[in-house]
């Protein structure tokens, strides 16, 4: 056999195990009745029901977290806003700045090159 059909076996023979094992694996969860999130078995051996009370301050909590991470990123949105006026600012003003002093270099010369000279050409 050459290396691309071994590596097809090989897959393919990866690829049954995998799906054994999760095969295996749900039908090991699925098979003991009463087994729920809420059915909490601590390391002492010890069955405990989940507290209501401890739940509802998880999900405050995690509505809060949401509730502050959306004000960062709003508050993140608007500082990115701002410098991203500050930068068109700053470049128009560069941008008229450099359009100005265009605009005298290009009057001067012309001015320059239209001025009668002063002096006649030597003759030869």
């Amino acid at each position: 056999m050459n290396n691309f059909t071994k590596s097809i076996v090989y897959s393919g023979v990866v690829l049954a195990a995998g799906l054994v094992a999760i095969f295996a694996i749900y039908n090991n969860m699925a098979a003991t009745p009463g087994s729920t999130v809420t059915m909490i078995e601590p390391a002492a051996g010890e069955e405990t029901m989940a507290d209501p009370s401890m739940m509802d301050a998880t999900a405050e909590g995690i509505s809060n977290m949401t509730t502050e991470a959306g004000d960062m990123a709003a508050d993140a949105a608007d500082a990115t806003v701002e410098a991203t006026e500050d930068a068109v600012d700053a470049t128009v003003e560069t941008t008229e700045d450099a359009v100005d002093a265009t605009v005298e270099a290009t009057e001067g010369a012309i001015e320059d090159m239209t001025a009668e000279p002063t002096e006649e050409p030597a003759a030869h």
